[in-house]
C-alpha cells in the first residue's frame, strides 16, 4: 500500500502554519546574519522569544518550553557562550536566577523583529491590510482555541 504523505502535509494546516513560520523565521534569521550576527541560529528562537525585559527565572523558561530545566539550562548555556544571553540574580530570589538579553542580544532581536515587521509590510500590501488584520486575528483565534 502505498502513502501520499506530502498531499497530506500540503493539507495540514499544523503543516501550513509551521511552513509559513519557517519562512518568516528564516528570513528574519537572514537579515539578523547579514547585520553582523552570524552565529545566532533559528535553534535559539524558541527560547529568546520567552525572554522578557526583566528577563525569566530557568524554571519558569523551562515550564513554558514544556522541557527540563536541565534542558533548558543547557540551550541557555550555549547562547550565553555567544554573548546573547546573561544571568544575573534574580531580585525577588536570591536562590534563582533570571536570564536576560545582553545588550548584543537585544540589538540582534531587534534586526529580526524589524525585519518581521518588514516582511508583514510586504504581506500587507500584497493581501490588503483587512486581509491581513483578519488572518492575524483568525490565528490569534486558533491559538486560544488551541490552548483552551
Amino acid at each position: 500500500m502505498q502513502h501520499d504523505i506530502k498531499s497530506h502535509q500540503k493539507a495540514s494546516l499544523g503543516h501550513l502554519f509551521s511552513r509559513v513560520g519557517r519562512m518568516l523565521t528564516g528570513h528574519a534569521i537572514s537579515k539578523v546574519h547579514e547585520a553582523g550576527y552570524p552565529e545566532v541560529r533559528e535553534s535559539w528562537l524558541p527560547i529568546l522569544q520567552h525572554v522578557e525585559d526583566k528577563g525569566i527565572r530557568s524554571i519558569d523558561l523551562a515550564a513554558k518550553l514544556a522541557i527540563s530545566k536541565q534542558a533548558a539550562n543547557q540551550m541557555v548555556k550555549e547562547i550565553e557562550k555567544r554573548g546573547y544571553l546573561q544571568r544575573a540574580p534574580d531580585p525577588e530570589d536570591k536562590r534563582a536566577q533570571r536570564i536576560t538579553l545582553t545588550e548584543q542580544g537585544w540589538q540582534a532581536w531587534v534586526v529580526g523583529l524589524k525585519a518581521m515587521q518588514k516582511m508583514e509590510q510586504q504581506l500587507e500590501t500584497a493581501l490588503g491590510a483587512q486581509t491581513l488584520q483578519d488572518m492575524r486575528a483568525q490565528a490569534a483565534r486558533v491559538e486560544r482555541i488551541l490552548t483552551s
